[in-house]
């Protein structure tokens, strides 16, 4: 967790991390359709079928994952705007006189 009990922010090597595995998610799940349709009639096709669908879970899970860190980014960056609104404001209140005309 960040300061003030915030929700934590994304880190960008972890959401670096996650994307290359969904990229190698992606490209396996486009061969082992392939090959399933490929050896359709093969004893092979019931395995490759069950990798497909674990790998494609897999894809899915680290898409989501992806989708939380933009997620939490995107939060942290409209909290980090509201607070230096809210320091402006602050500023403004307190010293009033200053960028005043001499």
């Amino acid at each position: 967790m960040s300061a003030a009990g915030s929700m934590p922010e994304a880190h960008p090597a972890l959401v670096a991390y996650l994307n290359d595995h969904l990229g190698g998610a992606t490209g396996a799940c486009e061969i082992t359709r392939n090959a399933v349709e490929k050896f359709a009639t093969s004893p092979h096709r019931n395995f490759l079928s069950e990798f497909l669908t674990h790998v494609d879970e897999d894809r899915a899970t680290l898409e989501e994952m992806i989708g939380l860190g933009d997620l939490l980014t995107r939060a942290q960056s409209q909290r980090d705007g509201l607070e230096q609104e809210r320091l402006a404001a602050v500023k403004a209140a307190l010293m009033p006189t200053v960028g005043a005309a001499h």
